[in-house]
């Protein structure tokens, strides 16, 4: 897929970790496998969509990805993916 490039910050990299495992420990590897390729495959539309998350505020916008909510910049040409979430979490309280 061409487009934006997308850059993913060691703490976004780190939560998704984090919620693979939780998945993992929860139901079975499998599920795991497959919730982490939707959230990925969801988040390689903001290459050609960066715009199709809300707009929060100061340039951020969030991408619900249910029960997971992925929060994202555009710059240039680039999409930073900042923070992802479980949607259950206090994420707002968390983040803002």
């Amino acid at each position: 897929m061409s487009g934006r490039k997308i850059h993913t910050e060691k703490l976004a990299q780190q939560e998704l970790k984090r919620i693979i495992a939780y998945i993992v420990s929860d139901n079975c590897e499998l599920v795991a496998k497959k919730q982490k390729e939707r959230i990925e495959r969801d988040v390689e539309l903001l290459r050609v969509a960066p715009y199709i998350g809300q707009s929060l505020f100061n340039g951020y916008r969030k991408l619900s990805i249910s029960p997971y909510v992925v929060i994202y910049r555009v710059e240039d040409d680039v999409v930073r993916i900042i923070r992802v979430f479980d949607s259950r979490q206090d994420w707002q309280s968390i983040y803002f």
